[in-house]
């Protein structure tokens, strides 16, 4: 069961291969390499620019999200396990696996 762990999301850009290659099997290529954690969470920060952009708030975006994350969790999965990755969270958080621009001292 995968729940919330991003670490594995790579965020480079594709390889371009020549144009040789028929679009068909460039389609095929992308099937094959595709990552649903990453595919999941670039789905969810555009729908967050989008709501920053529509003047939607932070925090009201971050509450929400929250909320319609662990709900969905919880339905999915049962209070137990949720409550078991939410309490792995504050260290998660406090290794910067949220972070995305870190500075390493």
């Amino acid at each position: 069961m995968i729940i919330g762990d991003f670490r594995d999301v790579n965020f480079k850009p594709a390889f371009r291969p020549s144009s040789r290659i028929s679009e068909m099997q460039l389609q095929q290529e992308k099937k094959e390499k595709a990552n649903p954690s990453q595919d999941a969470l670039l789905f969810v920060l555009e729908a967050w620019e989008s709501g920053l952009a529509e003047g939607l708030e932070r925090d009201h975006l971050a509450n929400a999200a929250i909320f319609a994350a662990l709900s969905d969790l919880v339905s999915a999965y049962g209070e137990q396990a949720v409550s078991l990755l939410t309490d792995q969270l504050s260290v998660r958080i406090k290794e910067g696996e949220f972070t995305f621009n870190r500075t390493i001292q």
